[in-house]
């Protein structure tokens, strides 16, 4: 499978996970997100998990196998984007400000390697089906 179609698959699988972790923390009352139609949680979200996969499979590589750094990493990082994103209005945090960090945080510590260790297998794959 070339290059491209393992990224766009990649990225369609982030969305899918991402839609379901944000609109799981929408649910469940840690955030809300200003209108946005229909859908689960807001389409620049939706592409801004279709970016991150496409992240991790290009940008962070260096991060295969280094699990623990990768967790922390997320753990700080990813609470981080979302009180950006809540400086700029587009998500607000009904329940506590340190509740709702440290429940973004931890997802993200498991988003990161888990992620990372999926593309790594994927990888794998298509490397012995191509030398098949």
């Amino acid at each position: 499978m070339p290059f491209r179609q393992v990224n766009m698959l990649f990225g369609v699988a982030m969305a899918f996970y991402g839609t379901f972790v944000d609109g799981t923390m929408a649910a469940w009352g840690f955030y809300e997100f200003t209108p946005h139609g229909r859908f689960l949680i807001p389409m620049w979200l939706v592409v801004l998990w279709v970016a991150f996969g496409f992240m991790l499979r290009v940008s962070l590589t260096y991060l295969r196998g280094r699990y623990l750094l990768a967790s922390i990493l997320g753990a700080v990082s990813g609470p981080l984007s979302y009180f950006a994103a809540a400086k700029l209005g587009a998500v607000s945090f009904p329940l506590s400000l340190v509740l709702t960090g440290l429940m973004i945080g931890a997802w993200w510590a498991i988003t990161v390697p888990l992620w990372l260790r999926i593309d790594l297998w994927l990888s794998t794959r298509i490397e012995q089906v191509r030398l098949k």
